[in-house]
């Protein structure tokens, strides 16, 4: 396997915590772990990749699924597309050899498709999802875990294993629970974006409109 230089980055801030292993060999894992945290679960668990393929392919975690998310993506949030996102996620998923035990770990290079993928799995139903804080690439690179070059590998699927999943549709809230909160007041609205977008300086290239929810 070719061997990819390591970048310099800092060690990341989130504490390694230590797993609960049920009877049944799935795990207990917080929502967001570190590249040191993976490294010494990564039997334990699936490894799902969200960079676009050329960069999966320029060296990727070793055993790890490349999932993309930009056939997942879609432009209406009612909750009927959701719906019908998570029935498209589960046919994904079961195509990458995903079952709807397993415990998924998702990294990105510090794009956000990681926190992104994790929500759309828990919508497809998975019960058991992380995801590695920051670059979790690059510093799966620093702390020395193994990296392999190259396409992704064919799978098993997995399809009959989502047969009788149901949706988990409120871990994605939907364009009416926008509307709930903000007219209603029944929760609150964070803007994650950039300061400058929030002010409706600049525009983000996927999205017309400028400016804020009030």
């Amino acid at each position: 396997m070719p061997s990819v230089p390591a970048p310099a980055l800092p060690e990341l801030a989130v504490p390694l915590t230590s797993p609960v292993r049920h009877a049944d060999g799935r795990i207990t894992a917080p929502v967001l772990v570190d590249a040191r945290w993976l490294i010494a679960q990564r039997d334990a668990v699936r490894v799902i990749d969200t960079r676009a393929a050329a960069s999966f392919a320029s060296g990727h975690v070793s055993g790890s699924i490349s999932l993309p998310l930009d056939a997942l993506l879609i432009d209406d949030s009612s909750r009927p597309a959701l719906e019908r996102l998570a029935v498209v996620a589960r046919t994904t998923l079961g195509a990458c050899g995903i079952a709807p035990t397993d415990h998924v770990v998702l990294l990105d290079d510090c794009d956000g498709s990681a926190a992104l993928g994790a929500a759309i799995c828990e919508l497809a139903g998975m019960r058991h999802v992380s995801v590695v804080q920051g670059s979790g690439i690059d510093m799966w690179r620093v702390h020395g875990g193994a990296i392999t070059e190259g396409p992704a590998e064919a799978a098993t699927s997995t399809a009959a294993a989502w047969v009788d999943v149901d949706s988990r549709t409120t871990s994605i809230a939907a364009f009416e629970d926008l509307i709930d909160a903000v007219v209603d007041g029944a929760a609150v609205v964070l803007d994650v974006r950039s300061q400058l977008e929030h002010e409706g300086i600049v525009g983000a290239p996927c999205c017309a409109a400028r400016g804020a929810v009030p």
